[in-house]
């Protein structure tokens, strides 16, 4: 089946390594569905950024969810009651990334001063959200555009030249990030 898509796993380790790089040890995951290839993908690279940077992948860091703003704010709670709170939160997508800071807002934190979000996939509110949202910008214009070219050919019974299309992605990086709490 013809595919048009980024590159999950690296997208996902470039900003798991962002959020190492300003000095987080404990970032918490939200994900998505687990049977869905995208999350399966992004944990992937999350774990991968993890043990390339000589920590230690924690399990119970790993939250499943779903991709949605009730999920976000629901599982931020519980995880602001772990025994060990984290200092970062990666949401696999920015709709449970705003979920999130509604949660933490709720509770009082400060973002990014208590504890930094990220997300996943650059939508409009991303950036007028407040904080503005770190996150992975994906090219959804090029990716429908390419996604209608392949169904086209399909409905022309052309060939699929090429059945897996990887678009590059971007790492934008806003107001939701910064180092690590001293407190």
């Amino acid at each position: 089946m013809p595919l048009v898509t980024i590159d999950n796993v690296k997208a996902s380790q470039e900003l798991t390594q962002h959020l190492i790089d300003l000095g987080h040890t404990d970032i918490a995951v939200i994900t998505g569905d687990i049977s869905s290839p995208s999350t399966t993908q992004r944990l992937q690279g999350y774990k991968q950024a993890i043990l390339s940077s000589g920590l230690t992948v924690q399990p119970q860091l790993i939250y499943e969810g779903a991709y949605t703003l009730e999920a976000g704010s629901a599982i931020t709670k519980e995880v602001l009651l772990a025994k060990k709170r984290p200092t970062a939160i990666f949401c696999m997508c920015d709709e449970t990334a705003i979920g999130c800071l509604y949660a933490l807002k709720e509770h009082n934190f400060s973002i990014p001063d208590d504890i930094s979000v990220v997300g996943f996939d650059d939508i409009k509110f991303a950036k007028y959200f407040s904080p503005a949202l770190t996150t992975i910008a994906q090219p959804g214009a090029e990716i429908g555009q390419q996604c209608v070219e392949v169904l086209l050919d399909i409905i022309d019974g052309k060939e699929i030249k090429k059945p897996m299309a990887i678009l590059p992605h971007r790492l934008v990086i806003r107001d939701s990030t910064g180092p690590v709490p001293d407190h």
